[in-house]
């Protein structure tokens, strides 16, 4: 299984880089008054997007470099996504006002951001990790 790992790896960066690429699309194109936004294309793409990107993050874990009990990091980032998933849901759902739903989705891109520099670092202080 360790033959698998750089491209495992590199799909799933790929595939987290245009998460949030289509994530920060769709919200600029809703903020913006689109109905790109809240179009069923853009919406699929990134389901789909996120399907194989979850996949490609399982396969990770099957990785022996990559054991959670190991690295803490993982646990934070796993964290992050739940609260990532929760802020987006309100975002593009749940939000009552205008002014809701984008406070909803500028913490999204902040936790993105942070869930991002966690796994880059490869610590759970992500960015804090080098002050």
């Amino acid at each position: 299984m360790l033959e698998y790992y750089p491209l495992l790896k590199l799909s799933h960066i790929c595939l987290v880089l245009l998460s949030g690429l289509l994530f920060l699309l769709r919200g600029v194109l809703l903020f913006m008054g689109s109905s790109l936004g809240r179009g069923k294309g853009l919406k699929r793409l990134s389901y789909v997007n996120d399907s194989f990107l979850l996949l490609a993050g399982l396969g990770l874990l099957w990785v022996p470099v990559n054991n959670p009990f190991h690295n803490p990091w993982l646990f934070v980032k796993w964290g992050l996504l739940i609260v990532y998933i929760g802020l987006g849901i309100y975002a593009f759902r749940l939000g009552r006002s205008k002014p809701r739903c984008l406070v909803g989705f500028l913490l999204a891109l902040v936790v993105y951001y942070f869930m991002f520099t966690v796994a880059r670092n490869h610590h759970p202080y992500g960015v804090f990790s080098t002050l």
